[in-house]
């Protein structure tokens, strides 16, 4: 955190010219747009620098005269508004007439097709492109851009496209080729890429950097200023990375006259510190290993490391930070899935049990039922033995049965007789058996 706080206090004083030095005047017109793109979706890939990019090339135009008024900055931009950007900068180019000087500068994500015309596109931002044969659909065609500034009347035209990243299609990667193709030279113009055609470059802040430190340098022609800063990133990038530039330029163009050596150290000095990198401030000692700034490039140099390193100290304690939880997570949802396990099982062992107690209570109402039609069976049975025993005559010697008992009315004085109904003898001329009341 100090070292941001610092690079952003030393950028502060560089815009309010505390530390910068007043740009020189020019006749001629110095008109730019730049454009930088990074919210590029998923199928793209979001870049890290271009923002930053570009903030360096205004820094070194600021510096070679480009007024800040002249220059148009657009950020994330879409296709239409990229479309609108270049045509409205054309007619800026055509306003200012045939003296004028155009500088378009893009950062951000390109890709060339495989097709017999090898075109480059520049990819807006939200161009979900999964296809190559989309680019001419969803792209926007640098062979179109670099015919309109062709047509506008102007004293020299750049357009420098640092956009030569690796875009990953998912789909159709054999229609797309590695990296840009080579564009045709055109007449009045130079067209600066970041890298070699077919090749491509990291996100990084090589080529901005190199190309806004040597913009300012005084006396050098256009086409100069481009193969120093060749050199200077294939020196940065050890070999890895080597600019490309198709120059038509038809005139001696310097971006800088000649100016005292304090002064020239001076704004390169504002350009390393502007970027607030570690190659952009190496890349100042390399040029002034004793120079005035020297000992402030040092100490940034060594403050912006220590940033560096406290963001990725801060980066893997965050990583650690998220694999704990996740571990976490893991083991109390494993808890969980215990838990409702043995609560499960519980569950089932109480309706075992209630099954089991439903089963014996079916069990013991069917024995009831039994019991009980059994009981009702034995009670029929017996009505029905009654019954018989009521209507049949009785087998000798078995005396007649009492089939009703009542307590015969004695006389005052007299033992009470119990008497019931049954078989009596008659005599007489109607002797046989008959029923009447029978008493003790």
């Amino acid at each position: 955190m100090v070292g941001r706080r610092v690079l952003a206090l030393l950028r502060f004083f560089a815009v309010a010219g505390v530390l910068a030095i007043p740009a020189p005047t020019y006749a001629e017109s110095r008109l730019a747009l730049i454009v930088t793109n990074t919210a590029y979706p998923m199928e793209i890939g979001a870049l890290a620098n271009p923002h930053r990019d570009g903030e360096v090339i205004v820094t070194g135009l600021q510096a070679v005269g480009f007024e800040k008024n002249n220059i148009v900055i657009v950020r994330d931009a879409d296709q239409p508004t990229l479309r609108t950007a270049v045509a409205d900068f054309v007619e800026r180019i055509e306003r200012a007439g045939s003296d004028a000087v155009a500088f378009l500068y893009y950062s951000g994500h390109g890709a060339a097709d495989r097709t017999e015309r090898g075109e480059n596109y520049l990819i807006p931002v939200g161009a979900r492109i999964n296809l190559a044969k989309q680019l001419p659909i969803l792209g926007v065609s640098l062979t179109e851009i670099t015919k309109s500034l062709e047509r506008a009347p102007a004293k020299a035209r750049f357009v420098v496209i640092d956009a030569c990243r690796d875009v990953a299609f998912t789909k159709g990667i054999k229609d797309a080729v590695k990296g840009l193709v080579a564009e045709r030279k055109l007449d009045g113009m130079i067209v600066a890429f970041a890298t070699r055609p077919g090749e491509t470059a990291e996100d990084n802040n090589f080529y901005a950097s190199a190309l806004a430190s040597i913009l300012p340098t005084p006396g050098l022609r256009a086409e100069e200023v481009f193969k120093e800063t060749q050199l200077k990133v294939a020196d940065l990038s050890k070999g890895r990375q080597i600019p490309w530039t198709e120059d038509g330029l038809l005139t001696r163009f310097k971006f800088k006259e000649g100016t005292p050596q304090l002064e020239i150290e001076l704004t390169f000095w504002n350009t390393a510190m502007a970027a607030g990198t570690v190659p952009a401030l190496e890349s100042y000692l390399q040029r002034y290993p004793d120079g005035t700034h020297a000992a402030a490039a040092k100490a940034l140099i060594e403050r912006v490391r220590q940033e560096e390193a406290s963001r990725t100290l801060l980066q893997e304690r965050e990583l650690e930070l998220r694999k704990a939880e996740e571990v976490k997570h893991q083991a109390e949802a494993k808890a969980e899935a215990a838990k409702r396990a043995d609560d499960l099982a519980l569950a089932r062992e109480e309706a075992r049990k209630a099954q089991e107690a439903v089963r014996k209570a079916e069990a013991e109402r069917a024995a009831a039922l039994v019991a009980a039609d059994q009981a009702r069976k034995a009670a029929e049975a017996a009505k029905v033995s009654l019954a018989k025993a009521a209507v049949e005559p009785p087998t000798k010697g078995t005396g007649a049965p009492r089939v009703a008992e009542e307590q015969v009315p004695r006389k005052p004085g007299a033992a009470a007789r119990k008497c019931h109904f049954g078989f009596t003898k008659r005599s007489g001329s109607g002797a046989g058996v008959g029923t009447g009341m029978v008493c003790d």
